[in-house]
């Protein structure tokens, strides 16, 4: 990592309830200077199968507040739409579906993630904006 000398840290952080995953936190930095760390929380993963269409599915408010997000079996271009902005919301994709996927806000331009590929996006003031490229 540019700027920093010493190799990341990396301590665990257990979440809490029956379970108690163990998820790795990464201290950029020393153990105990109190510099930031990291993480990413999966808050929820819904997949989205087109079933052999091309068509646009409108999230349910129950999907737009997923983490992650799989697509699959489109038989054409397809789009996922929000039905409103949600500034500050990131997600990752996973577009297995065959077909190019659009991720847009209802009514703007979006961003499309190819088939086989995976990206992070945000949703900005107005629409979804790419904070990675397809990977």
């Amino acid at each position: 990592m540019a700027g920093y000398s010493k190799a990341p840290y990396y301590s665990n952080t257990q979440w809490p309830g029956a379970d108690g995953i163990r998820v790795p936190v990464e201290v950029l930095g020393s153990a105990g200077a109190g510099l930031p760390g990291g993480t990413m929380s999966l808050i929820k993963q819904v997949t989205h199968n087109y079933n052999g269409t091309a068509a646009n599915w409108a999230l349910a408010p129950a999907e737009t507040a997923a983490s992650h997000i799989i697509v699959t079996n489109a038989s054409g271009a397809a789009t996922a739409t929000f039905p409103a902005a949600n500034p500050g919301q990131r997600f990752s994709v996973f577009n297995n579906s065959g077909q190019a996927v659009t991720f847009l806000v209802a009514g703007q331009t979006g961003v499309v993630v190819a088939t086989g590929k995976r990206a992070i996006l945000v949703c900005e003031s107005t629409d979804i904006a790419r904070v990675t490229a397809d990977t």
